[in-house]
């Protein structure tokens, strides 16, 4: 994905088709790529309820000043919410989970079909 590619980019270049096109990528959606975003997105996808600052600190194994700048982050964009009972991932961010998830089955088979052709290398 371009977002962690084009770090600090407003604007990224990206051929498709032998066509170049200019995708408009805002300062403020550069969180996808920054450390620890995914991270929390998939604990609070896992998690099945919320989870407080402290659970979720343990969960994804990070600093608490780490995880308080990407929880402000993700509530900015509306991909985090915070209930009573702790953080939540809101409607955004259960789509944006469920569009990520692919790409997560793909690196596990990925993964192994991999380590099955380094084995028949030995």
């Amino acid at each position: 994905m371009c977002l962690a590619a084009c770090s600090r980019l407003a604007g990224a270049i990206t051929r498709w088709n032998g066509a170049i096109s200019i995708m408009y990528v805002r300062p403020s959606q550069l969180w996808l790529g920054r450390r620890m975003s995914l991270r929390v997105l998939w604990e609070l996808a896992h998690a099945g309820r919320p989870l407080t600052f402290r659970q979720l600190q343990a969960v994804a194994e990070t600093n608490p000043s780490l995880l308080n700048t990407r929880l402000k982050e993700l509530r900015t964009a509306a991909i985090v919410v915070h209930h009573t009972g702790g953080y939540g991932l809101s409607e955004e961010g259960e789509v944006l989970v469920r569009l990520i998830m692919p790409l997560n089955e793909w690196a596990t088979e990925w993964g192994v079909r991999l380590g099955a052709a380094e084995s028949r290398k030995s």
